[in-house]
């Protein structure tokens, strides 16, 4: 299915999500969908033309997955991104825990950069600052919806059903150095935009600094 294949008026009605992965991409969704009953998820792929048998008030929301470019939406596009070290402490325990071997961290260490500057929802500030929740749905014109007070979701690279927002924010302190962690550090570019937008980072020796 393409794009051009679906009407114009049903493609602006659609919330398309952009993320990395393992950056809280789907508690996003989740909190996105919480306040349009009745919302359909399709995840990494365009809908077929038939349309989803969803109530008035209710969306389709389309998530996309480390796409090397992120377009331009005929509807409302929200970009998730999350803090460097935590995102990439979750991806490599993730892939450690499903047994997916060792794979290159290259490609998502490279995009992490044009995903941050393009972002439009940070998701570490979403998880735990109110003031910052509020103003994301004001500028999408959301009606106003509380976060979870923990997340539970099927995929957590805690093993846990569910997880509270402290542990979130300090996934990569659970880290131990080895040559996975150790690529991580080495990237200075990531080092010094982690500190820029979020105001702290790890040094090459993953000790923490603040800026």
């Amino acid at each position: 299915m393409k794009i051009d294949d679906l009407p114009t008026e049903r493609l602006r009605e659609m919330i398309w999500v952009y993320g990395l992965t393992r950056s809280g991409n789907h508690a996003i969704v989740d909190w996105i969908g919480a306040r349009f009953p009745g919302s359909v998820h399709h995840n990494n792929y365009l809908p077929s033309k038939d349309l989803p048998d969803i109530p008035p008030e209710g969306k389709e929301i389309i998530t996309f997955e480390n796409k090397t470019e992120i377009p331009d939406t005929p509807g409302q596009r929200v970009v998730v991104c999350r803090s460097f070290y935590n995102m990439m402490a979750s991806k490599i325990c993730y892939c450690r825990d499903q047994r997916r071997g060792t794979p290159d961290w290259s490609d998502q260490i490279e995009l992490w950069p044009y995903y941050i500057e393009n972002a439009t929802i940070f998701y570490d500030k979403w998880l735990i600052d109110p003031y910052y929740l509020l103003k994301v749905e004001w500028k999408y014109g959301w009606s106003h919806h509380e976060r979870l007070p923990s997340l539970a979701w099927v995929g957590s690279s805690f093993g846990d059903s569910t997880v509270e927002p402290d542990r979130l924010l300090s996934r990569w302190r659970l880290m131990k150095r080895d040559e996975d962690w150790d690529q991580v550090l080495k990237d200075d570019k990531c080092r010094l935009i982690n500190l820029r937008y979020f105001g702290w980072s790890l040094n090459r020796n993953g000790e923490l600094i603040w800026s």
